[in-house]
């Protein structure tokens, strides 16, 4: 478990004051001329840094705390620690820890640590932030895949991984999908998707339970990452579960086309054709009948099944899991010469023939 110095200097700052104000009349009416209490010190200066430069006056604030530093003697590590580096009590603060921790690509956690200064305070707030930030540039401008995933590990390993703002989050998440290094990547599109898995603020767009994560995304990268999802599931219900056919290639080539306008969907494999899936990445399964792949768009459900080679299914959506339809209700959509013509009408909300 990492440290707490923000909550303890908090609760110690309010035996000094309760409030900012009296914080800073504390810290601008203490003597200089005698050794200031340890105790005393480090609570006033983590107080500072959990209430970074939101006091009045803060140059005053950061003057005096200067000199009570360097009036002591060699202290605890953090007192020394601090007064050897004069620039944490400053505008420069957040700037000069986010520097050291871009410089080669360091955990917001580790440099935060290494300075004294807690992850929760208001300038660990504000570091972690900024280099969120500062990752999501360099994923704009990474000119190779290598240097875009380790842009991105980085990023969600030792950035994002700790306490993040609300907004701060989701804002570099949404960067992660819309920069231009994750439109041409697979590697990139496959690590972010691991993280997205992993990661308790996000989860599958598709779940319920993380449709509130997912109103916070951008709603430009949400629809980016569900079309991703979509292709990756046309890639494998073609390419793993149906025999490799032309026209399974062209029905295939179709909905890869229309990734965008499907809202939702999911995979149900029969027993038959359980051999053929990685259980761990789709473990929706159907104990009898065909494989099948159902894709929502805005008005109907489009089932996709094993076994068929000129049909497929149409259906008015309804409540609950997509793999529930009662596929007898379901309208046949015949592939004949121009079935194309059809799906598109019916993916836009018009009636199939």
């Amino acid at each position: 478990m990492g440290r707490r110095p923000d909550l303890s200097a908090y609760q110690a700052c309010r035996k000094l004051g309760d409030t900012v104000e009296q914080l800073r009349g504390q810290i601008a009416g203490r003597s200089v001329a005698r050794r200031p209490r340890v105790l005393g010190l480090r609570a006033a200066v983590n107080a500072y840094f959990f209430h970074w430069r939101e006091m009045p006056e803060p140059d005053e604030v950061e003057r005096r705390l200067v000199e009570m530093l360097s009036s002591g003697g060699v202290g605890t590590p953090a007192i020394a620690m601090w007064r050897a580096n004069p620039k944490l009590f400053s505008a420069q603060a957040a700037e000069f820890l986010t520097d050291e921790i871009c410089g080669s690509q360091r955990a917001v956690n580790d440099v935060l640590k290494k300075y004294f200064v807690g992850r929760t305070t208001a300038l660990g707030h504000c570091v972690a932030e900024a280099v969120a930030r500062a990752a999501c540039g360099r994923l704009d401008s990474s000119r190779s895949e290598g240097r875009a995933l380790a842009c991105l590990r980085w990023l969600t390993g030792s950035v994002l991984s700790g306490p993040v703002r609300q907004n701060a989050f989701y804002a570099a998440f949404s960067a992660t999908i819309l920069c231009e290094s994750a439109g041409g990547s697979e590697a990139y599109r496959r690590a972010l998707r691991a993280y997205v898995e992993s990661e308790k603020r996000l989860g599958d767009p598709r779940v319920p339970a993380n449709a509130g994560n997912w109103r916070l995304v951008a709603p430009e990268a949400a629809r980016r990452y569900l079309a991703w999802m979509v292709r990756d599931a046309l890639v494998f219900f073609f390419g793993r579960i149906l025999p490799d056919t032309a026209e399974n290639r062209r029905r295939r080539d179709f909905w890869l086309k229309s990734v965008t306008r499907i809202h939702d969907f999911q995979i149900a494999v029969a027993e038959q054709d359980l051999w053929k899936v990685d259980s761990a990445v789709y473990s929706r399964l159907v104990p009898t009948g065909r494989s099948a792949l159902f894709l929502r768009s805005e008005e109907y459900v489009f089932v996709e099944l094993s076994g068929s080679c000129d049909t497929s299914y149409l259906l008015r959506p309804g409540g609950g899991d997509l793999a529930s339809f009662d596929l007898s209700e379901a309208q046949t959509i015949s592939f004949g010469h121009k079935w194309e013509v059809e799906l598109d009408a019916a993916i836009d909300g018009a009636a199939a023939c």
